[in-house]
């Protein structure tokens, strides 16, 4: 009588549960959130939220007396090759199972935060200048005495007054439908 031969077979797994796990995660849609978002504080006057503001900001009031600055469009763009890097980053991480969706998404939304932060805070200021009297206004508040013979005009940024709007501007990440995760803006009570 033969003997029959034995044949043994090895499942290695070369990245397939890991594309399942993502193909389901991103079933419904999944994307990350960046800018002023409605857990944003109110100005100080109430008259409009902080998105609005920034809205404002971002494309000019309808009746043109406030110039569109754009900081989260432009600051985005001027980002675009870091984030594009981040972007392959955690895609690659999915893949291998280091980030889930939910991680990988919040690295992006960060880093597309901190693009629009560093743009309105680095560098050239965000065009057009500040009007006349909006530095004028801006330089009175008395945070620049003190310093000596300087040009006030180049320490006031334009797009910064008090910090409320830039200290709004975060990210959230959204799967399937459903926000998961926020990142409270600073200064919001935890």
């Amino acid at each position: 009588m033969a003997t029959q031969p034995r044949v043994t077979t090895t499942n290695v797994d070369k990245g397939w549960h890991a594309l399942v796990r993502l193909s389901h995660d991103l079933r419904d849609g999944a994307f990350a959130k960046v800018g002023i978002l409605e857990n944003a504080q109110k100005p100080e006057d109430d008259r409009f939220t902080m998105a609005s503001l920034g809205a404002i900001h971002e494309f000019g009031s309808k009746d043109g007396t406030i110039p569109e600055r754009s900081f989260i469009r432009a600051g985005i763009d001027k980002g675009r090759a870091h984030l594009d890097e981040v972007s392959r980053k955690v895609a690659r991480g999915i893949y291998e199972g280091r980030f889930d969706v939910e991680q990988a998404l919040g690295i992006l939304g960060l880093s597309g935060a901190s693009s629009i932060r560093k743009y309105v805070t680095q560098g050239d200021q965000v065009p057009p200048p500040n009007a006349p009297a909006t530095l004028k206004r801006k330089v009175a508040r008395g945070k620049w005495k003190g310093l000596g013979p300087v040009d006030q005009a180049k320490l006031v940024r334009t797009l910064i007054d008090t910090g409320r709007m830039l200290g709004s501007i975060t990210w959230a990440v959204v799967v399937g439908g459903s926000q998961k995760s926020i990142e409270p803006p600073p200064g919001a009570a935890s």
